[in-house]
């Protein structure tokens, strides 16, 4: 395994700072860091955090090419989707927990260029989902 960096940057922005950002992407929910400051400013005021913002048991990819490929990949020949529409709103997390519940995020890239995605427990993520749902239906009021 790869020695954890001992300082991480994320970029907060100021519906994150209010609550609002749910920290999901394409690659997860989760909280997401990079060893890159420009990086980190482009989503908002850099925030340093330490190696416990890693995930402990991340996938890692060299680039984000190899991510998209597994990600297609795993939707496609191992959950059954057939088109990325098919399973836009779901969360990798997911699908990633039902094949192994001890990885806990992704790592993409090499050097400079890596990023992190640590992914919360996924009952976690199960109970943003659903206040999301409920916030966009009018029911958290």
């Amino acid at each position: 395994k790869p020695r954890k960096p001992s300082v991480v940057y994320r970029g907060v922005s100021t519906d994150a700072e209010n609550g609002i950002n749910g920290g999901g992407s394409a690659e997860g929910f989760g909280l997401y860091t990079t060893l890159n400051k420009d990086l980190a400013k482009d989503y908002g005021t850099i925030q340093e955090l330490g190696k416990e913002a890693l995930p402990n048991n991340p996938i890692a990819f060299p680039d984000y090419n190899a991510y998209e490929i597994f990600e297609q990949q795993l939707m496609y020949k191992v959950a059954g989707y057939r088109r990325k529409s098919d399973y836009s709103s779901l969360n990798i997390n997911e699908i990633l927990n039902a094949i192994d519940p001890t990885i806990d995020g992704v790592q993409i890239g090499t050097g400079k260029k890596t990023f992190w995605v640590k992914y919360p427990p996924i009952e976690e993520v199960r109970k943003v989902q659903d206040y999301t749902i409920r916030a966009q239906q009018g029911e958290n009021r």
